[in-house]
């Protein structure tokens, strides 16, 4: 049977913050996988407060990623044990999942970690213990921390590297499950039409700014 992907927004939507995070994501498809990420994204259930970043620091063991590329035999050092660096206390978060029983969070943290590395972005594995009262959750939260000034540019590298190759295999996965007809009559704007449109805007919003001040473009 196809998923639907707007029910599944519309039953995400309508739970509790305790009631989305008791669901177990690796009991999950993967379409389910990316509509779970996103709700739990637009609830901010994602990122631990800025205060408790340094204070959290701890090392992860090493793990095999996978068959197709094992992501953790190519960090650099900067992600293994040792002082926290200086940059941890003013820090961003571009990753970060809760940690449940046989998630695959580590093998995305590890991903994500590569894809920082090559783009030349330092990068500290942070995990956050549960906070003892409640309303909190009671799992700990598993977080890639980059410098505070080159957090936009992480989260870019992110969204590209990992979560877009992500995203595809999760289109690919839905147009499988239709039909010759439902995909004939499929219009791809209905899906990824209002990504196309944001891009257009917040380059145009850059280009205007620049005009604005009246500055040279930037070199690239």
């Amino acid at each position: 049977m196809r998923i639907d992907p707007e029910d599944l927004r519309g039953h995400y939507a309508s739970l509790s913050d305790e009631g989305l995070l008791d669901i177990d994501r690796s009991d999950l498809a993967p379409v389910a996988q990316g509509i779970y990420d996103q709700e739990i994204t637009r609830r901010g259930l994602d990122h631990p407060p800025e205060q408790e970043v340094e204070a959290y620091h701890r090392p992860l063991p090493i793990f095999k990623a996978g068959a197709d590329r094992d992501f953790a035999s190519e960090l650099r050092a900067d992600t293994d044990d040792g002082p926290p660096p200086a940059w941890l206390g003013d820090a961003a978060c571009p990753w970060s999942a809760y940690i449940y029983p046989d998630g695959d969070y580590m093998v995305t943290g590890a991903e994500v970690q590569t894809a920082l590395r090559d783009a030349g972005i330092p990068n500290r594995i942070v995990v956050k213990p549960p906070e003892p009262e409640p309303p909190s959750t009671s799992r700990s939260l598993y977080c890639v921390m980059v410098p505070g000034d080159r957090g936009a540019h992480a989260c870019s590298v992110v969204e590209r590297r990992v979560f877009n190759r992500i995203a595809e295999a999760e289109w690919r996965s839905q147009l499988e499950a239709f039909s010759d007809e439902e995909l004939r009559a499929l219009n791809p704007e209905d899906f990824w039409g209002a990504l196309l449109d944001r891009a257009e805007r917040m380059k145009r919003a850059y280009v205007d700014e620049i005009a604005r001040r009246k500055l040279p473009p930037a070199a690239r």
